[in-house]
C-alpha cells in the first residue's frame, strides 16, 4: 500500500484527475500483481540467477519511467498517457505479485485465511503509514520504507 499511494501521488500530476489516477493506479497494478501470480509457478522454474535478472530488470524498468515521466504530456491524449503508465506499473505489479502466493506455497490450506487477514491489516496499516512518512519526509522516503517491508518480508521467509 506504500507503493500504492506514492505511486498515486506522483501519477495525479501526469494523469490529471485524482479518481482516475487511483483507479488507473491501482487496475494496473493489481492487474500486474495477478499477472506475477499466475506466472509464479513458470518463473520458479528458471535459474535463480535468471529471475534475479528478470526481477531486477523489471524493477529498473518500471522505476525508470517512473522517474522519467514526461509531466509536458500533461496535454497528450489519454491513451497515450495511460499506456505509458501501463508500461510502467504493470512490470511493478508483476515483480510485487510473485510474493504472496510465494509465502503460501508449501502451506495447508487453514494458512490462506490468517495470511489473507495479514495481507488485508498491511493494506490499511500502509495506508496511515504512508501518510506519516510522506509528510514529514516526502514520497520517496515513503517508497523506500515500502521497498524495505518487501526486504523484511523476504529476509522472514521460511526456507523449506
Amino acid at each position: 500500500m506504500l507503493v500504492q499511494y506514492g505511486l498515486q501521488s506522483h501519477l495525479r500530476s501526469f494523469l490529471g484527475d485524482p479518481v482516475t489516477t487511483a483507479y488507473a493506479a491501482l487496475l494496473l497494478l493489481l492487474g500486474g500483481m495477478a499477472l506475477g501470480s499466475a506466472k509464479l509457478e513458470r518463473m520458479l522454474s528458471w535459474p535463480p540467477a535468471t529471475r534475479c535478472w528478470v526481477g531486477a530488470g523489471l524493477l529498473a524498468l518500471s522505476t525508470g519511467l517512473l522517474a522519467g515521466l514526461p509531466f509536458h504530456w500533461s496535454s497528450a491524449p489519454f491513451a497515450l498517457r495511460l499506456a505509458t503508465i501501463a508500461a510502467a506499473l504493470v512490470p511493478l505489479g508483476v515483480v510485487l505479485g510473485v510474493f504472496f502466493p510465494l509465502g503460501l506455497r508449501g502451506e495447508d490450506a487453514t494458512a490462506a485465511p490468517p495470511a489473507y487477514a495479514w495481507d488485508a491489516a498491511g493494506a490499511v496499516l500502509g495506508f496511515g503509514l504512508f501518510h506519516l512518512v510522506a509528510m514529514p519526509l516526502g514520497i520517496p522516503a515513503a517508497l523506500a520504507v515500502g521497498a524495505g517491508a518487501y526486504v523484511g518480508a523476504l529476509g522472514l521467509q521460511r526456507t523449506a
